[in-house]
């Protein structure tokens, strides 16, 4: 089967999911966690792309970005995964593919839509029943929302915009 065409906005703003190989709970540990978030603070200064808002749960991320013509999402999202795959095969000495194919993305086209998801994304551990609520759970960017908050103290990516709270 072959793979659809991204289609490309100058300031566009996209939800990014990626999953790991076969459902495979990769991102179960906080080191690999800890991992994950690395890359995505280098490449975040490195590109300088937006991050609206973020969650890494045992077997996958998602991500809400904007970038701009010169680092597509595409270009963003592959040196993030292909970096953590890296690291993480050397760290762990694991062998074989990382993910499951291509990262999924949607174009969000109005702020409510972006709202949306990034609610969305701040229940995911709720849904999976890995925190009571949204906040509670680590590894998520709901923490930056609805307190002013701007900055976080333990080196995880920085929120750039707040869309709703």
């Amino acid at each position: 089967m072959i793979a659809s065409r991204r289609v490309y906005y100058n300031g566009a703003v996209y939800y990014v999911t990626a999953q790991c190989q076969k459902g495979k709970r990769i991102l179960s540990s906080e080191q690999a966690k800890g991992l994950f978030f690395d890359s995505l603070a280098k490449f975040k200064e490195r590109f300088g792309f937006f991050l609206f808002a973020y969650v890494v749960l045992d077997d996958s991320v998602s991500i809400i970005l904007q970038a701009d013509e010169r680092n597509n999402i595409s270009k963003v999202m592959q040196a993030i995964l292909l970096s953590f795959s890296k690291k993480y095969q050397h760290r762990f000495g694991y062998k074989g593919r990382v993910w499951q194919g291509r990262f999924e993305s949607v174009l969000l086209n109005k702020e409510h839509e972006v709202v949306r998801y990034i609610r969305f994304i701040h229940f995911s551990p709720v849904l999976v029943e890995a925190a009571r609520t949204p906040k509670e759970y680590k590894w998520s960017s709901a923490m930056f929302y609805g307190n002013g908050k701007v900055a976080d103290k333990t080196g995880m990516p920085l929120i750039d915009r707040y869309i709703y709270g």
